[in-house]
């Protein structure tokens, strides 16, 4: 210690070196920690699939932020910041009923969050928050109690009415607001009325009638080796036909898939990544399920579109859509193959909470169960486009929903499934 404070030019030097090196180093930690950070679109992503999860299943705003998620108590809850932003959200989208939802209980939780780091970082919005509630709370009420009034005529009034408003004149009307009985009041109001739900939403919360009269049974005819090994069979709907094989996915068949997961866009490899052993296990993965469609269901795959491999995260959810061509996307080779006959979905995951595959127009909900595989015609026998093959994926609520799928062309299929007499 005495030789670094003599003031040594070699031992500085060498101090000097280290301290340099350990900024560079320093700089790459936080490098590579900025690149792992959520960037804007990740938080878009968040809020809008926290927006479906609640408006497919339809649940309170309030129980959500205390990690209250369809009758499941989960250990998290949304923060005071997760809650303006949703309320900021809601406000963008002109959806007034759900922002003052979301700006209530952020107004609620507002004493809790007291990190004075936050707060000399990020700032306060205590006084945002307030007049954006006030607000909400306004236009929501005035489109409610006049209808004749647009929502745009109630922003431009309370924009005009706030503009002037002291601090001291919010404090009060805040503390008129969040007083018990007042706060009680608001919430009856804000939770009246409720938007109607879709054939698609009711069927994700689980309010389709079962269907009568269907049966599980072994499926063993379809080829010689299904003699020996014959598949469990569940019949799902009669009219049109929907049917669910069980224990037709394996373990070691779903993780060599999800290696090559990282290389997959939209199911099909990009790079090798320098690892031919890992595209040798998908590829024999891929092998092994094409030969189990064939004993599924005795069609030609032969020439078809190769296996679709999707991942579903935390609130994603797809539309109700058709598979087969006429539905405005063109598949490829359609020109050659025909549409899309039959779709196969692989259920590669199971979904603890959420994630159903609904067929709307017929009233069929199916929850994923890891293993087991989804089958459909999209298809009449004389190649026409049938309606109530139109589906859907329901958010997920907890976690990860993975599928594989195949679709099955309908000329390899003629001579196999010839049209009913």
């Amino acid at each position: 210690m005495r030789i670094c404070q003599s003031g040594s030019p070699f031992l500085r030097r060498k101090w000097e070196g280290v301290r340099i090196k350990f900024r560079a180093a320093d700089l790459t930690v936080l490098d590579n920690l900025v690149e792992k950070v959520p960037n804007t679109m990740d938080l878009m992503s968040a809020m809008h699939g926290i927006q479906g999860l609640e408006r497919f299943y339809d649940l309170r705003i309030d129980d959500m932020a205390h990690g209250l998620l369809d009758d499941k108590q989960y250990d998290i809850r949304l923060t005071y910041r997760d809650l303006i932003a949703m309320g900021n959200l809601m406000f963008q989208q002109h959806d007034y009923q759900a922002a003052a939802k979301w700006y209530r209980m952020a107004c609620k939780s507002e004493l809790e969050d007291s990190d004075a780091l936050f707060y000399s970082i990020l700032g306060n919005p205590s006084e945002y928050l307030h007049r954006q509630y006030i607000k909400s709370l306004f236009i929501y009420e005035s489109c409610k109690s006049d209808p004749s009034h647009t929502a745009e005529e109630a922003f431009i009034a309370v924009e005009n009415s706030m503009a002037d408003i002291k601090q001291e004149d919010l404090n009060r009307l805040m503390a008129k607001l969040n007083s018990p009985e007042n706060d009680v009041q608001i919430e009856r109001e804000l939770y009246h009325t409720k938007r109607r739900p879709s054939k698609f939403e009711i069927g994700c919360r689980g309010l389709y009638r079962r269907k009568p009269k269907l049966v599980c049974r072994y499926k063993f005819t379809t080829t010689p080796f299904l003699r020996l090994a014959p598949l469990k069979f569940e019949e799902i709907n009669l009219n049109p036909y929907i049917g669910m094989y069980h224990n037709v996915l394996y373990d070691s068949e779903i993780e060599g898939l999800k290696m090559q997961w990282p290389n997959l866009a939209n199911g099909y490899a990009v790079t090798r990544n320098g690892s031919e052993t890992r595209d040798a296990v998908a590829r024999h993965a891929r092998e092994r399920i094409n030969r189990r469609i064939i004993d599924m269901t005795g069609f030609d795959i032969s020439k078809s579109e190769r296996l679709q491999v999707a991942n579903y995260g935390v609130g994603t959810f797809f539309k109700p859509h058709f598979d087969y061509t006429s539905d405005g996307i063109e598949t490829p080779d359609a020109s050659a193959l025909g549409g899309r006959l039959a779709s196969i979905i692989f259920y590669a995951s199971d979904v603890p909470q959420g994630g159903a595959t609904v067929f709307p127009q017929i009233k069929v909900s199916v929850l994923p169960r890891k293993g087991s595989s989804l089958f459909w015609f999209n298809l009449f026998d004389d190649g026409t486009p049938d309606i109530r093959s139109q589906h859907s994926v329901c958010p997920v609520i907890n976690g990860d929903r993975w599928t594989l799928t195949k679709w099955v062309p309908l000329f390899p299929q003629m001579f196999i499934l010839p049209c009913k007499s």
